[in-house]
């Protein structure tokens, strides 16, 4: 699977860790991130770098930020992205099998102390399987993509 990774300077740490793993989980990794973990960068510009790349150059993405939250508000604002906050195993393997999620963002606050390597390597197995979503989520993707046309066409009469 091609899977493209981004990342401000605070989730830089956590970007090497991953992008050593997924290499050797057989996945062929686009470095779109930050080189700087000392001097600040604005995590939007990282955002729209992996988000780019989502679905022609990537089938997935990983946004790395403090928080997630940053990373997952800019990547969603990409027409077809469906970017999700992932904090546990659990998180990884849902947002994809049930919302079919193809980026997933993660807080690096945690890195040092929460992320040991056996659970980052679960948490980037669970978002990277090949899984389609059941009909019955299927259902429910279709709905949200039919919100997303309609609130992008009520904003853009909005401000026009």
């Amino acid at each position: 699977m091609k899977i493209a990774i981004g990342n401000d300077h605070r989730g830089y740490d956590l970007k090497v860790r991953l992008v050593y793993m997924l290499v050797a989980m057989g996945h062929e990794v686009q470095d779109c991130g930050s080189t700087n973990k000392t001097d600040s960068v604005d995590y939007p510009d990282y955002a729209e770098l992996v988000c780019d790349r989502i679905p022609t150059q990537a089938d997935r993405g990983i946004l790395i930020c403090g928080t997630g939250i940053g990373m997952s508000i800019a990547a969603n604002k990409k027409h077809g992205i469906r970017a999700a906050l992932v904090t546990s195993i659990t998180d990884a393997r849902l947002c994809h099998e049930h919302n079919f999620c193809n980026v997933m963002c993660l807080p690096s606050q945690f890195a040092s102390s929460y992320y040991d390597d056996g659970f980052v390597r679960q948490i980037l197995d669970g978002f990277a399987r090949h899984s389609r979503p059941t009909d019955r989520h299927q259902r429910r993707l279709d709905k949200i993509t039919d919100l997303e046309v309609k609130w992008a066409s009520e904003w853009m009469r909005a401000n026009t």
